[in-house]
């Protein structure tokens, strides 16, 4: 057997034994010396079976009675082991200790700890909890014990805390100075806090947090410290229930606060005096952090804070009181950004030196306060931005967001998708701005900006495609053409090309990017809704609710109970769950409306004595229930095409179709949910008597296009039969055009001032029985007034050359050529042999994949549906007037070619007189680049021939003479002659002098297209597709002027051709003379051949012609309008053919 040391006693059964007796002063000293030699001698990890281990432990017992001794010798092998790492043996040593010394402090924790780190659980949470009961002000050893706890082989957030709460608990037996001490108190608040938010515990988490504070500041409360800083700052008036919000700049926090807190410290926290530096700087960034977690939890869930921790009120007034102190603690930069975060919800202000600041001003006062502590910290940077994204001071936030580009070019971090379409939206806005003011270069300049930081994806934009489309539709309005594309055979390139080969895999440009968008969000929309109905009780439940108002033999229900026994064996399979939802509510409002009618009035067209009015009581709001969308249905979202601009795309029948349904469905919502509506539908109107009553609202009641058009159609109705209204939604222009409206009804109510709910009562107090839109889609409509249904019938007419969507809008007033018949829901229902589960009855359901447009019923017109007030209202034969030739046509066409001739040389002074002068009165962004292609074509083989256009923009036709040279060269874009916009009577006038009008296919000549058609000027048009409305209403405009086969095209090669040939077919004749007796001798141009033969025509018939017959056109109308209501209360309706 080894020694253990160089002398040795023998003792019986020959055991080694110490030199030394244990009472022996040094004997404590030759332990330790076996500890070294033990640990020199085995580099290995000792065991129990290591044979000094074993000495030592028989030396141990034959010392049994020198308890003192032994227990020197177990701490020794336990020593050994635990500098060994045999933890098992170590364990066992201090057991022994134990038995010897059962409440043996040092032994206790040591077990502790060994059991620990040899995850002994139970034991080690049993000799954790008696060390801390023996021993509550240890902080080191308790702070040490409750991370092994927490942190270690197992997490016991419990047991830790068990120990914290019972060492708190301790605390007021004590002794808490200042320094130490405290810091270790505070240590303990905080390691509690920690554990307890790990558990959920949030409010004991702002409880500690709170200790902290109060043990820090030596013991005084966070609530006396915030009454103590408001009575310095000034404010003596205010209570827990009323604190004062606090705003000071950055300045005072930091350089006067401090001295007002620690006025005797020296701006050290109280309790801190006495520590050294480096823990007095943790010391107080604990502190600092337990204000920041406050202030945080204060604004994350202050019901939560006020109703179990702090009855304080308002809270953000203690947000920032304690931001301020930490800040005035010491600053930095996370600090500066937590307290803007809470700024920019203040709405106070404060003025500091002349100086006026409002919560968001301030806030970026700390943010710039932040960036000197870290100048390069991104998210300040990025939190500046949005405040000034906020405020729309986009020059600041770009350079925010710069700076942010600066420091991470590739935005490599969490915000950096969110800052692109910040920037993004930046761009657009100011591209908005320039486009308000005209600038339509630079708007474009920025939208193609915001267009390629929202594509940071490189994805043609789909996930944000208003940024694409923007562009395109601004690109387009001023005919810049570079990079367009196409759909099918004609486009351009990136570089502006015109191209006509198809190769699709070249052909990427804007316009089939946009498709590709539409689709996609076409595609996502058919999820909106998803789950409403199941989470709303299930169908049946939903349709019991609903149909409640209806009678049992109502259609409408017995089409319900028909389908509800389909969906009891199977779910219904809607392609637009959230759609069919609003579409049936939209569907049972009218029904229910109907039934109000019937109930009260019976099948009455009309009564011969007035009936009284329906005044709805509690009887009427339960019986006639306005059935409601399900609260968990959310508004819809439209697509990023607007319905006018499916005008300028080439786009299916259905991507036409579903862009205005999902614009309807946001239109329907609103006027379901809106918060001021009836328990119950909106009363029907008491039967006319005898007159029906019409209603139109417009916000074009004055000099716009549309009054130009309909100026004198409201005062030829038939008064007999129809009591007109007009609800104008703008205020008067003192235009001829609105005093001449106003003077053609019988009731003219400006409206301009009026809220949705204000015009809707007056509707339905005024007993409109047909509402007729006069907008639709376009610039200053109040679509949501026909959403809520306040009149029986709701038409639309004019405003809006494309289908409704229908649901609120029953009819769509038009003619057979621009809408076939095939192209209505109407229509294709009839030919569908199954229904589909998404259908209503007498309603197709808009989500189908045919290829169809008018979800709504149409009223058809037996000619153009397109009126105009020419005959009435732009008379210019007054020369004529007592004229003993006025009705010689030869002599009344003869002085209209002296006219023409004379102000096309007024006009147009270099032109040569054999000139073929070609014109289009169009916005520019009508012209795509196949019609372009073709004016240019028809310029180059007519070669004395000018085409004149409007400078509507005037970036447009910087745009197209450059287009016209790079495609055809100087010679023919010489040839391109561009004029201002004229005033109407102008402009109507001065259209004799072009010799032929070359239409727009894409979007035709509308307006402009009666204007000319009225001076005698005829046109060229191609007609568009069945679907797309917008390209066929000046083919139906020519049509009712009896020429139209001369006029109408089928294709753009006899577009080309015919052009060509009736320029050609132009001579002249010039002489000097007079035509008859009495008229003066002067020169004349006189024109032959078929062009000059077919304005010959045009001008001397016009009178005659269906197209200029208003008061005809308002006949044809009024019976339809007769007929719908005759309909409507039959319960027959459906597309309607006025013969």
């Amino acid at each position: 057997m080894t020694s253990l040391v160089p002398v040795q006693i023998s003792m019986n059964q020959g055991l080694t034994i110490s030199p030394l007796h244990p009472t022996d002063p040094f004997f404590g000293s030759w332990l330790d010396t076996v500890l070294k030699c033990l640990l020199k001698q085995h580099t290995s990890k000792l065991t129990s079976f290591t044979d000094e281990v074993q000495q030592l432990y028989l030396l141990a017992q034959y010392f049994n009675g020198f308890v003192d001794a032994q227990i020197l010798i177990y701490n020794t092998i336990a020593k050994a082991f635990e500098m060994s790492r045999y933890l098992p043996g170590a364990i066992e040593a201090y057991e022994k200790i134990l038995v010897l010394r059962h409440n043996d402090y040092e032994t206790i924790m040591a077990l502790a700890r060994t059991h620990g780190l040899e995850a002994h659980k139970d034991e080690f949470v049993k000799y954790a909890f008696l060390s801390v009961s023996m021993n509550p002000y240890n902080w080191d050893w308790i702070l040490h014990i409750t991370d092994l706890l927490s942190n270690g082989f197992y997490t016991l957030n419990r047991e830790a805390l068990s120990i914290l709460d019972h060492v708190v608990n301790q605390l007021p037996n004590a002794k808490v100075g200042t320094g130490a001490e405290v810091y270790n108190i505070q240590k303990i608040y905080k390691f509690r806090g920690i554990l307890k938010e790990k558990i959920g515990d949030k409010v004991g988490m702002c409880a500690d947090c709170l200790n902290m504070i109060a043990i820090g500041f030596g013991g005084k409360t966070l609530p006396t410290l915030i009454d103590e800083l408001l009575l310095s700052l000034g404010y003596i008036n205010f209570s827990i229930s009323n604190y004062p919000t606090v705003m000071l700049i950055p300045e005072y926090v930091t350089s006067t606060l401090p001295v007002i807190l620690f006025p005797n410290s020296n701006g050290i926290i109280p309790g801190h005096n006495g520590l050294t530096l480096g823990d007095m700087v943790y010391a107080k960034m604990e502190i600092i952090n337990a204000l920041r977690i406050l202030a945080l939890e204060f604004e994350l869930d202050p019901q939560m804070i006020q109703s179990q921790l702090w009855s304080a009120s308002p809270l953000r007034s203690i947000t920032l009181l304690m931001l301020y102190i930490a800040i005035a603690i010491n600053p930095s930069a996370q600090l500066c950004l937590q307290m803007a975060k809470v700024l920019v919800h203040v709405q106070d202000i404060i003025i500091v030196n002349q100086q006026t600041f409002d919560g968001a001003e301030l806030a970026i006062e700390y943010l710039k306060l932040g960036l000197i502590y870290d100048k390069e910290n991104v998210e300040i940077h990025s939190h500046m931005g949005d405040i000034f994204y906020q405020q729309r001071n986009f020059v600041e936030m770009f350079n925010c967001y710069d700076h942010v580009r600066r420091i991470d070019p590739q935005f490599e971090y969490k915000d950096g998708a969110r800052i692109r379409l910040r920037i993004a939206e930046g761009y657009s806005y100011l591209g908005d701005l320039a486009r308000m003011s005209n600038d339509l270069k630079s708007a474009v300049s920025h939208y193609h900006t915001a267009y390629m930081f929202a594509d940071y994806k490189n994805n043609a934009c789909l996930d944000h495609p208003r940024f694409l489309t923007t562009l395109t539709h601004n690109l387009n309005h001023i005919c810049n053409w570079k990079g367009r594309g196409g759909i099918g055979v004609h486009w351009t390139d990136i570089l502006g090309n015109y191209r006509t080969e198809t190769v699709p895999s070249l052909n990427i440009g804007f316009m089939r990017m946009v498709s590709k968008a539409v689709n996609k969000e076409i595609k996502d929309g058919e999820n909106y809704g998803k789950g409403v109905i199941k989470n709303s009780g299930g169908i049946i439940h939903l349709l019991r609710n609903w149909c409640s108002s209806l009678n049992e033999n109502d259609k409408t229900f017995l089409y319900f109970k028909t389908m509800t026994t389909r969906w009891a064996n199977q779910i219904p399979k809607f392609k637009n769950e959230g759609g069919w939802i609003i579409r049936t509510v939209q569907h049972l409002m009218r029904r229910i409306q109907l039934r109000w009618y019937l109930d009260k009035y019976g099948k009455t067209y009309q009564s011969p004595t007035p009936l009284p009015k329906i005044q709805p009581d509690a009887t009427a709001r339960s019986k006639y229930q306005r059935p409601l969308i399900p609260v968990g249905l959310q508004r819809p979202t439209s697509t990023c095409v607007q319905p006018f601009y499916t005008f300028i795309y080439d786009m299916t029948p259905r991507q036409v179709r579903l862009i205005i349904h999902r614009e309807a469905l946001c239109v329907a919502y609103d006027g379901c949910t809106a918060s001021w509506l009836d328990s119950c539908v909106h009363p029907p109107p008491p039967p006319p008597c005898p007159k029906l009553k019409i209603g139109y609202v417009s916000s074009d009641l004055r000099n716009h296009p549309m009054a130009h058009l309909m100026q004198s159609v409201f005062s030829l109705h038939d008064r007999n039969i129809f009591e007109v209204y007009c609800y104008s939604l703008v205020p008067s222009d003192g235009s001829p055009y609105r005093v001449r409206i106003e003077q053609g009804v019988d009731v003219f109510r400006e409206c301009s001032g009026w809220n949705t709910e204000q015009i809707v009562s007056q509707i339905v107090s005024d007993g409109i029985h047909i509402l007729i839109n006069l907008n639709g889609y376009t610039a200053g409509e109040r679509n949501q007034i026909f959403a809520t249904r306040p009149a029986p019938i709701q038409v639309e007419h004019m405003g809006f050359a494309s289908a409704m969507g229908g649901m609120w809008t029953d009819y769509n007033i038009l003619d057979k050529f621009v809408c076939p018949e095939s192209q209505t829901g109407g229509y294709k229902l009839l030919q569908k042999s199954t229904l589909s589960d998404g259908d209503l009855p007498g309603e197709m359901d808009p989500e189908e994949d045919d290829d169809w447009t008018y979800p709504e019923k149409i009223l058809y017109l037996p000619s153009t549906y397109f009126f105009n007030d020419h005959k009435q209202g732009f008379r210019d034969d007054g020369i004529l007037n007592g004229s003993p030739y006025k009705d010689d046509p030869n002599i009344v066409w003869a002085l209209e070619e002296d006219r023409r001739w004379e102000m096309r040389k007024a006009l147009f002074p270099n032109l040569p007189d054999h000139a073929v002068l070609f014109a289009n009165f169009n916005q520019l962004y009508k012209i795509d680049p196949v019609t372009f292609m073709t004016w240019l074509n028809i310029l180059e083989k007519v070669p004395e021939s000018y085409l004149w256009l409007l400078a509507f923009p005037e970036e447009g036709t910087k745009n197209l003479q450059e287009t016209a040279r790079k495609w055809k060269g100087a010679n023919i874009a010489d040839r391109l002659i561009f004029t201002e916009v004229a005033g109407k009577e102008q402009h109507v006038l001065r259209g004799r002098v072009a010799d032929l009008i070359l239409d727009t296919p894409q979007v035709n000549a509308h307006t402009t297209a009666c204007d000319t058609l009225w001076s005698g000027t005829p046109m060229v048009t191609l007609p568009g597709p069945d679907h797309k409305m917008c390209g066929r209403v000046a083919a139906s405009i020519c049509l009712a002027t009896g020429l139209g086969d001369k006029m109408i095209v089928t294709d753009y090669r006899e577009y080309e051709e015919t052009a060509i040939r009736l320029a050609n077919s132009v001579s002249y004749n010039f002489w000097h003379g007079c035509y008859a007796a009495g008229l003066p001798a002067r020169n004349h141009r006189s024109g032959q051949g078929e062009l000059v033969e077919l304005r010959k025509q045009l001008f001397l018939n016009r009178d005659s012609m269906r197209l200029f017959d208003t008061e005809k056109a308002v006949r044809d109308l009024e019976k339809g309008f007769v007929d719908a209501w005759i309909r409507w209360v039959d319960d027959n309706e459906q597309n309607i053919h006025v013969s």
